[in-house]
């Protein structure tokens, strides 16, 4: 009795091991199958294939925004990046001239990953500074500047989402009022304007095929603006450049 009992137990002890040796094993195939490689400085995955959603914020810092205003804006853009998943990428703009060079994003970060391989210390070390950092961010949007280059920066901002992403989308947060040398706004007579101008504005024209765009319609304290006519004309120029408009909201106050 005592030597079959200890045969049965020689035979069970290398099954065990067997055994916990595959599930090792399947463990650490799933977690190098899943594992992506990222850029360091970005967080964003290296692969094209490994790309995600891509969000760019354009922000317009022409003009002081009210209290009120701001606190809206920076609600709604909270809530969006909030429903970002890990490894979409968020660039944030702000308008500026960009007819001889691409604007530079003062943010351009992949959404951690809550799940990833790394250390819990690391995992909430990222986390934290991407929030610090879209913080940070959001404050450029109080700004004083003389000109409204809003065309060009769309254009700019659109030719840094190719189609490898699965989804594009800009969020334009401006009151619209174009103020640049294609044309004016400011002038009571600026749609005639524009249309005599038309070449310079198709030569200046963004390539929004596919790129799904949302705006933020913050109206300034500006005597003498339609802002109706200004966002009507925007709706319309932006998809005939071949953006899908998905939303226009007011941000009063």
């Amino acid at each position: 009795m005592v030597r079959r009992k200890a045969k049965k137990e020689s035979f069970f002890v290398p099954i065990l091991i067997g055994l916990l040796i595959v599930i090792g094993f399947g463990f650490t195939y799933k977690h190098f199958e899943n594992k992506i490689e990222v850029n360091q400085r970005t967080g964003c995955p290296i692969s094209n294939v490994d790309q995600r959603s891509a969000l760019s914020l354009l922000l317009d810092s022409s003009e002081p925004y009210t209290p009120v205003q701001m606190s809206n804006i920076v609600n709604r853009i909270q809530n969006k990046v909030n429903s970002l998943k890990s490894y979409d990428r968020l660039r944030i703009y702000t308008i500026g001239v960009a007819e001889e060079e691409l604007l530079v994003p003062h943010f351009d970060f992949c959404k951690p990953d809550p799940e990833s391989a790394e250390s819990p210390l690391m995992r909430n070390w990222k986390a934290g500074n991407f929030e610090q950092r879209l913080r940070d961010t959001l404050g450029l949007m109080q700004g004083s500047r003389d000109n409204s280059h809003i065309i060009t920066s769309i254009g700019s901002v659109a030719s840094e989402l190719p189609d490898s992403y699965d989804e594009r989308t800009i969020i334009i947060v401006s009151d619209l009022v174009e103020n640049s040398n294609i044309g004016s706004m400011y002038s009571p007579n600026w749609q005639e304007a524009l249309s005599e101008r038309n070449s310079l504005l198709d030569a200046r024209r963004p390539m929004l095929g596919g790129i799904r765009i949302e705006i933020l319609f913050a109206p300034r304290a500006n005597a003498g603006i339609d802002f109706r006519r200004v966002r009507d004309w925007w709706m319309t120029f932006l998809s005939d450049s071949g953006g899908m408009v998905a939303r226009i909201d007011p941000i009063s106050g």
